[in-house]
């Protein structure tokens, strides 16, 4: 990646010349039509018109292993375009968009008031997931609001971050949530090198609600999440590749099934 400290100069320019500006744009899925509030300052790509606000590898996801009751929980929800097209897929179930930084957190409610948006099943909650019930130190990026991420984890962005602040806010593990929320049949987890957290806060309620997932892996969390699926029963899919087959460490954008599911796919 080219963000942050080692950022070119261009870039640094870039993010800062549209810090806190926010434009609507309008994408098209499999499922439908929803509009965004969207900021260069938080995913830069946004500003090529011609590409689409959704990743390849989210659409596919969406497309693949997504039901239309679906409960889906966006850890990590940035702008929401992982939540957004989700909520056009899930008509019976819902999406819960878990983003700590409280000023994406109220763009993405600002997303949801639009008339495109209205009648989508979100609910958007501004906190941390992770493996504790507490508070933590989050760092919000000075050059990209992508790479915000808690203090303690992610060590290998430090090249890359370049905190502007950093704030103190809520966690909560998926354990606790579960008890008061629909429980996940859905995963999505990019929370910038704290994904094991989130699984050791959640593993009770994988091991029994038995969502889909999908989850950025970094090297460093290669062998823990490779044992802590393999404990659960889970079979890893590459999440970039067009014919997917199961592998035995996981990779930048892993998805991770149960192996009853899988046993039931055609792949």
């Amino acid at each position: 990646m080219g963000n942050g400290a080692q950022a070119p100069f261009y870039r640094r320019a870039l993010y800062r010349a549209f810090e806190a500006r926010y434009f609507r744009r309008t994408a098209r899925t499999d499922d439908g039509v929803f509009q965004a509030y969207v900021s260069p300052s938080s995913v830069l790509s946004v500003l090529d018109v011609r590409r689409s606000l959704v990743d390849p590898v989210h659409k596919q996801f969406i497309r693949e292993w997504i039901e239309t009751d679906a409960v889906v929980w966006d850890i990590g929800a940035n702008l929401g375009l992982f939540t957004l097209p989700a909520a056009l897929k899930v008509r019976s179930g819902g999406v819960y968009a878990f983003e700590p930084d409280l000023e994406l957190a109220c763009n993405l409610l600002r997303s949801l008031r639009l008339s495109r948006n209205r009648h989508l099943k979100v609910s958007v909650m501004s906190v941390a997931i992770s493996n504790e019930d507490a508070a933590a130190a989050f760092q919000i990026s000075k050059f990209s609001r992508a790479l915000n991420k808690l203090e303690a984890f992610g060590r290998w962005r430090q090249t890359l971050v370049v905190a502007q602040e950093t704030r103190s806010v809520p966690t909560m593990k998926i354990d606790t949530l579960a008890r008061s929320l629909a429980a996940p049949t859905v995963l999505k987890i990019d929370v910038e090198g704290a994904e094991m957290a989130v699984l050791q806060g959640g593993e009770q309620t994988i091991a029994t609600a038995r969502p889909n997932i999908l989850i950025e892996c970094q090297s460093e969390l290669q062998d823990p999440m490779a044992a802590f699926f393999e404990k659960n029963r889970y079979i890893m899919l590459d999440g970039e590749a067009k014919v997917p087959g199961p592998l035995q460490r996981p990779v930048w954008n892993t998805i991770a099934i149960p192996i009853e599911k899988f046993a039931a796919t055609d792949i």
